[in-house]
């Protein structure tokens, strides 16, 4: 079965992650980027959480036996603990409540699968193989990326305002709007690095042209 690609904003929610080893560290340090406030409880922990304690704010971690009671708040949940019980047991207790899931025991026990991503700012690509193989997962990841042009967030930075700025000074005509988007877009990412100021405004322009020679069109 496929896994529809849901991107959703995450900011602000509790992942409780239970289990203290490479797998857990792992899956942490892909969420944290995104926002989320992390409980790690296990009983033992790899000695890397013990930077993520010291340098990350939104961490914290606590040495002692899991119990169900460490849920209740959760807004996500990560079951990575080397107890195949267990994992099933705080699987089963997530999805009767409706709350989000991922366990090291495979997708059967999962309600949501970790992707390999990409990120870049506000860019965010993400190769998921239904839980088959996460190490193709990664292999097309690293293929993907190595296609996508230097400073792709900061790109998409500048679409964003440019877009807005567009939505201003263009109210759309039969959908032209759209087609001049497309031809900002393209232009900015095939672009070797970030435009200038300059062909920024030259684009702009160009835009302009066009929107003023269909209307002239339009209007004969």
């Amino acid at each position: 079965m496929s896994y529809f690609p849901f991107f959703t904003d995450i900011e602000g929610w509790l992942c409780v992650t239970v289990g203290g080893g490479k797998v857990a560290y792992r899956k942490v340090c892909g969420l944290l980027p995104f926002g989320v406030f992390v409980h790690a409880v296990a009983k033992e922990f790899i000695p890397e959480f013990d930077r993520l304690e010291q340098e990350e704010v939104r961490f914290r971690r606590s040495m002692r036996p899991f119990c169900l009671e460490d849920l209740k708040k959760a807004d996500l949940v990560i079951a990575a603990t080397n107890d195949i019980e267990l994992n099933r047991t705080i699987s089963r207790w997530c999805k009767q409540r409706k709350i989000p899931v991922n366990s090291v025991q495979g997708p059967e026990d999962s309600s949501f699968l970790f992707p390999s991503l990409f990120t870049d700012g506000p860019v965010t690509a993400a190769v998921c193989t239904g839980g088959e193989s996460p190490v193709l997962a990664h292999l097309l990841k690293e293929r993907i990326s190595h296609s996508i042009p230097d400073h792709m967030g900061e790109r998409a930075g500048l679409l964003g305002a440019l877009r807005r700025e567009m939505k201003d000074r263009f109210p759309d005509s039969g959908g032209l709007r759209r087609e001049l988007s497309v031809r900002l877009a393209e232009a900015v990412f095939n672009m070797d690095k970030l435009p200038s100021s300059e062909e920024i405004q030259a684009l702009l322009a160009e835009c302009s042209q066009t929107m003023y020679i269909k209307k002239e069109e339009e209007n004969t």
